[in-house]
């Protein structure tokens, strides 16, 4: 084969991890690795045989042009529909264009062209990563998988299955592909990160904590790591290090009122009740409609003892709480009772919550 390839040796993917009580984008590298080397020249002009549509084509898949990219290689096939080339090429050009199902379809075509079985590898570590785009996990666990059989050394074929186990609640499977990632990539932050969530998920903080806090030290400057392990403290008891943690979050992405509400949170039930309403005051000025900051808010002054206060900001969340949001209020009222029993605002709390859950 002597076509070119784009001139990039990896296709760089940012992905997202959501956490659901605390939403934390976290963003994931992962790497797709060509078969042969890099472009070596360019083309100008018309083209017109298959080796200058490849040769433009990459010009606009590194522009960032991808459909007109996909257009030549369309060309591409035309000329040569018997060759995996184009195929392989147009399905990275419809990945990056978010349309997953074309570019499976044309790993698919690939790969029943294609014979070297480096070539396979890539395709099927292509194709897993479109499964993944659509959610399809086992799909792409399989051809991860299969990648991995053709070419063993493919850890980023092992951090993409890895994703996919942890998106199935199979966080064993998911530990030991990052662990193996990991063999070879020891102090790349990104898979301690991953491996740390996982471990959260898991229940295990010992090594979240100590993934995640090297992670931290490899890039101090990202603020979801802190969140996470943030997680993995609150689970130990620790509200000072979570609290800490958030804080440190904050600092770096000062907008995000989420993170801010989460240090008055955890600054509350660590017991520092001014410093939570400052910091719960702060998050609400970024943001009014932050409801489970709201009755916070509503709980720091009922646990201070000043109903007055803690009334109007929990009438102001009930006009804007979702039925979860009054749920776990009314929790947070009847864990704060079992210190206090017999304060009145707090009682007064949790009958003002409960009627308004009754209707």
């Amino acid at each position: 084969m002597y076509y070119q390839r784009p001139q990039s040796s990896a296709l760089n993917i940012l992905g997202v991890l959501l956490f659901f009580g605390v939403a934390v984008v976290i963003v994931l590298v992962l790497f797709v690795h060509f078969v042969l080397g890099r472009i070596g020249n360019s083309f100008s002009g018309e083209p017109r045989t298959f080796r200058e549509y490849n040769l433009r084509g990459n010009q606009f898949y590194q522009q960032g042009a991808y459909k007109r990219a996909v257009s030549d290689y369309t060309h591409m096939i035309e000329l040569e529909p018997n060759l995996n080339d184009g195929y392989l090429l147009r399905g990275m050009a419809y990945y990056k264009l978010g349309d997953y199902n074309r570019s499976v379809a044309d790993d698919t075509k690939a790969i029943g062209l294609a014979t070297i079985p480096l070539v396979r590898a890539d395709l099927y570590y292509n194709r897993g990563l479109g499964y993944k785009g659509m959610n399809r996990w086992d799909e792409a666990i399989a051809d991860f998988g299969t990648s991995i059989q053709y070419r063993p050394e493919n850890y980023d074929a092992y951090e993409g299955r890895a994703w996919c186990y942890m998106e199935k609640g199979e966080n064993d499977k998911a530990i030991r592909d990052y662990s193996v990632s990991l063999s070879h990539t020891p102090n790349d932050g990104n898979t301690l990160m991953l491996r740390g969530q996982v471990y959260v998920r898991k229940g295990d903080n010992t090594h979240a904590i100590s993934d995640l806090s090297r992670s931290i030290a490899i890039h101090p400057n990202y603020p979801p790591t802190y969140a996470l392990r943030a997680e993995a403290y609150d689970h130990t008891g620790n509200y000072a290090k979570a609290a800490a943690d958030y804080a440190k979050a904050a600092k770096l992405e000062p907008q995000n009122a989420g993170y801010r509400g989460d240090v008055g949170w955890y600054q509350y039930l660590d017991g520092k009740l001014p410093d939570a309403i400052a910091n719960t005051k702060q998050a609400l000025g970024m943001n009014p409609s932050l409801t489970y900051a709201r009755f916070n808010l509503g709980l720091c002054y009922a646990t201070q003892g000043d109903w007055n206060t803690a009334e109007t900001e929990y009438r102001i969340a009930l006009q804007q709480a979702k039925p979860a949001d009054l749920k776990g209020a009314l929790q947070d009222v009847k864990d704060a009772l079992k210190k206090q029993p017999h304060s009145s605002a707090l009682n007064n709390a949790l009958s003002l919550l409960s009627h308004s859950n009754a209707n």
